[in-house]
């Protein structure tokens, strides 16, 4: 009898010793499943408690969320110098990050609150106010939502959707909640775009528009490396902004020219750009984002006309 009941408690001891291994194995492989990255790109800067609210606003609904800071440092309000940094930045992040994207300078207007999608199931959070607008450019969009769901938000107040609104999806998103279930699905080619001049090639002379001024104070245009092959290394040219003409020099780093003096070379991202060696080129020429620029082997009369 004893030892019936021994083989009995050694079967029973076995099997739930098994049944807790099983529990435990699918207990791991739940919890070890990772959480998508989550990019956070805003102008909310590091001086308020902005950037930290947000991030917290995240963490609330996903304590096992990695936190990744492209930057907040954007300028206030500037929705297209946010709207080209996030195109740099995206590409160089896994397949299916959730990119939190906040520069709203209408924040509780009528603006959408929106989910964008890519064919590689990469996300993007944030309001549809052109903010996207490389974005859309430059990533094949599949599907695009607008936020409405009160479940998945906070209460919304009328001057903090990043706390309220985006963080929190955002969050939801990256422990793997469907897009789907934000909102109602919206027509990616109705979405707000913004507009700019486009770069064009006339002989020699190039025009564009600066895109970018970044913490250097170099000037990056919107004109392609193709349009460069009559650049050469050595070659001056003139510079030319809205209101004045200056002396550059091509170049493939800055160092070709001496502490600053202007160079022109195309950037690791493929785009012309304009530095001063060691010096702000903003600055000396009293330019900035969205600027028309041109560059000519030859000073051409009066200034550059404004891009429409």
């Amino acid at each position: 009898m004893s030892s019936r009941l021994s083989r009995n408690h050694r079967a029973i001891s076995s099997a739930t010793l098994a049944w807790g291994l099983l529990v435990l194995g699918t207990s791991c492989r739940m919890t070890a499943e990772p959480s998508r990255v989550i990019a956070l790109l805003t102008d909310y800067g590091t001086h308020d408690f902005y950037a930290g609210v947000l991030e917290g606003s995240i963490l609330r609904v996903n304590p096992a969320a990695r936190i990744s800071t492209i930057t907040h440092e954007i300028e206030p309000f500037d929705i297209r110098e946010g709207s080209y940094v996030l195109a740099q930045a995206a590409p160089a992040y896994p397949a299916g990050t959730v990119f939190v994207a906040i520069v709203d300078p209408g924040v509780g207007t009528a603006r959408r609150p929106i989910v964008l999608r890519s064919a590689d199931g990469t996300l993007f959070v944030g309001p549809d106010n052109g903010l996207f607008s490389e974005v859309l450019r430059r990533f094949e969009i599949v599907d695009a939502y607008e936020i409405t769901s009160r479940d998945l938000c906070q209460p919304r107040s009328s001057t903090f959707h990043g706390r309220d609104i985006f963080g929190p999806v955002g969050a939801h998103l990256s422990r793997g909640v469907e897009p789907s279930m934000v909102g109602p699905a919206i027509d990616a080619s109705k979405l707000v775009r913004l507009t700019s001049a486009v770069p064009t090639a006339h002989g020699d002379t190039l025009s564009g528009e600066i895109v970018h001024v970044d913490r250097y104070g170099n000037l990056i245009t919107n004109i392609p490396r193709a349009m460069t092959t009559g650049l050469q290394p050595g070659e001056r040219y003139h510079l030319m902004t809205r209101d004045s003409v200056a002396p550059v020099t091509v170049g493939q780093t800055y160092g070709d020219v001496p502490v600053g003096e202007f160079v022109v070379l195309v950037n690791a991202e493929g785009a012309v750009e304009i530095a001063a060696n060691t010096a702000s080129a903003a600055a000396l020429r009293g330019v900035r984002a969205g600027d028309p620029v041109a560059l000519a082997p030859d000073a051409l009369p009066g200034r550059i006309a404004t891009p429409n």
